[in-house]
C-alpha cells in the first residue's frame, strides 16, 4: 500500500515522504496513529501546499529575527547611577535592570538567561559591552553606557 507520512516514524520514513509498506502495517499501525495516511493525489495537493504555507511562516519569521537583530546590533543602552562625593557609586546595573530598558527601547520580552554580562554587574562608570541572545545562538552586542 502507498502511503504518505504524515509525521517521522524512525527507521521508516521521514515526514511528508511517500512510501509502499505493508496493508497490515499502515492498517494496524501507522493509520491508527495518524502517522500517515493512504496516498492520493488529492493528500498530496493539500501537504505541498501546507508545505508552502510553512515555508513562507519560516521566512517572515527569519526576515523579521533579522529586523530585530539590525534594530538592536550596536545600540547604546544609557543609565544613571547615583553617586557618592568621591565618584563611587551606590548601585551596579543587573539583568534585570537591563531587561527593563530593553522592554522600554525596543518593546521585546527577554530573560535574565537571555542577557550575558562578560564582566559581572556593572559597577563602573563608562561604556560597557554586554550581549544578548535573541534566539537560538544569535547574540546582539548591547553598549551600555553609565553616567
Amino acid at each position: 500500500m502507498k502511503v504518505i507520512f504524515l509525521k517521522n516514524v524512525l527507521h521508516v520514513a521521514k515526514q511528508w515522504e511517500v512510501k509502499e509498506v505493508k496493508d497490515g502495517y499502515a492498517t494496524n499501525f501507522l493509520f491508527p496513529k495518524w502517522l500517515a495516511k493512504e496516498y492520493s493525489h488529492d493528500i498530496e495537493k493539500k501537504i505541498s501546499e501546507q508545505k508552502q504555507k510553512k515555508e513562507n511562516q519560516r521566512r517572515d519569521i527569519v526576515e523579521q529575527r533579522n529586523e530585530i537583530f539590525e534594530q538592536m546590533n550596536g545600540k547604546t543602552i544609557s543609565f544613571e547611577l547615583p553617586k557618592s562625593e568621591g565618584g563611587k557609586t551606590f548601585w551596579s546595573i543587573w539583568e534585570k535592570d537591563v531587561i527593563e530598558k530593553l522592554k522600554q527601547q525596543f518593546k521585546l520580552h527577554f530573560w535574565k538567561s537571555d542577557i550575558e554580562m562578560p564582566d559581572g554587574h556593572i559597577k563602573k562608570s563608562g561604556t560597557h559591552t554586554i550581549f544578548v541572545k535573541i534566539w537560538g545562538g544569535t547574540m546582539v552586542k548591547i553598549i551600555i553606557e553609565i553616567r
